[in-house]
């Protein structure tokens, strides 16, 4: 009976606590911004540019995968791709090196990708190399703002229009 007794208390012990155990989660979150940059007269001279706010609906999308801001553990940039939009005849040979940071409300900025020595073979677009950062604090908010911050080789005489399509992979308690 003694016996009987410590094996349930032990199945309930076990039990119990796995009750407050959740299962881990992996989801990605895409989110898309479209930057302006000016036409510029000079080269080799490093100028910044900001997206306009980029409304997340964390909220709403963390619920959609079964979980809510205070589960999620992680958000981390697994991809960020920019496209010349605007004129469509542009490419990025005017760009030697790209820096995009992440700002969001009561956080600090953080550079998420780059892209160094961008080669002049007329791309019009290219994945940047994404830092290992962890994003949370910045994509639970409603809303963040990306700074872009270029060096350029050539002389541009029209605006341009680069979209970032930014992919971040999310893991979180499942409940």
């Amino acid at each position: 009976m003694k016996r009987l007794t410590t094996y349930l208390l032990i199945v309930t012990a076990v039990l119990l606590s796995c009750t407050s155990c959740r299962k881990l989660g992996t989801f990605t979150l895409d989110y898309s911004t479209d930057i302006v940059i000016p036409s510029q007269t000079g080269i080799s001279v490093p100028f910044t540019v900001y997206s306009p706010d980029v409304e997340t609906n964390s909220t709403s999308k963390f619920e959609s995968e079964g979980t809510s801001t205070k589960y999620v553990n992680t958000i981390q940039l697994s991809q960020l791709k920019l496209s010349i939009i605007n004129p469509s005849s542009a490419n990025f040979d005017f760009i030697d090196e790209i820096q995009i940071f992440i700002s969001a409300p009561g956080q600090n900025e953080t550079l998420i990708a780059e892209k160094l020595n961008i080669p002049e073979t007329q791309l019009t677009s290219f994945l940047c190399d994404v830092k290992d950062v962890n994003l949370k604090d910045f994509i639970s908010q409603d809303y963040y703002e990306l700074r872009v911050r270029t060096v350029t080789d050539q002389v541009f005489s029209q605006e341009i229009t680069i979209r970032a399509d930014q992919l971040y992979t999310v893991e979180a308690n499942i409940l």
